[in-house]
């Protein structure tokens, strides 16, 4: 996956852990404040049977970093 600052184009690469329809969690080597809100892409390895997710979300929580990476927690606002 891939997020960005919703006032950014530089994007910034995390990998997802777990993923509902209210919210995510991903690990990323940067951290991020709470209350932030970035625009995030998740792409399958195989995007023909699985399209894209584009969705705003505001980071609730970060932990870490542990083994130099921190787990974001983060409510879906939006689907784009």
């Amino acid at each position: 996956m891939t997020y960005r600052y919703s006032d950014s184009a530089q994007l910034f690469r995390g990998v997802c852990k777990n993923l509902s329809s209210s919210g995510i969690l991903f690990s990323s080597h940067r951290t991020i404040k709470p209350g932030t809100i970035i625009e995030i892409d998740i792409v399958t390895p195989d995007h023909n049977l699985v399209p894209s997710l584009k969705a705003l979300v505001e980071v609730i929580r970060v932990t870490g970093p542990e083994d130099g990476q921190y787990e974001v927690s983060g409510e879906i606002r939006g689907v784009k």
